[in-house]
């Protein structure tokens, strides 16, 4: 057996724990995630105006909330199918992803994509 905390090479300064990687997110990560929250969290607000009643539901009760409720949940509120409360969930991320990426530069295609 050999410790983590045994010092490689000659000058003993670094050990095998120090050359293992962090499962902790980076300062960089981070900060990307931070920047693409940001901007998800504006482009949310530009869209909030123009959206319906089921979207805006969507939008905060399945979409933003930590413990989203389900498709079918929604369903029975509003008189529709959890089908169509997919079908509104769908073209609603297509909204939200065409403004997202508008403007967009090389470093934007990088970040988290709102899953289809």
């Amino acid at each position: 057996d050999v410790s983590l905390n045994a010092p490689l090479g000659w000058e003993g300064d670094v050990t095998r724990l120090d050359m293992l990687e962090s499962e902790e997110d980076s300062a960089e990560e981070l900060a990307d995630r931070g920047a693409w929250a940001e901007k998800l969290h504006q482009s949310v607000a530009e869209a909030w105006p123009e959206l319906d009643v089921r979207e805006r539901a969507l939008v905060k009760e399945r979409m933003l909330a930590e413990d989203g409720v389900s498709a079918e949940l929604l369903a029975k509120r509003f008189g529709v199918t959890a089908v169509r409360i997919r079908q509104i969930e769908q073209g609603l991320r297509q909204k939200l992803r065409q403004r997202l990426t508008a403007g967009c530069t090389a470093w934007d295609s990088e970040s988290p994509r709102l899953a289809a």
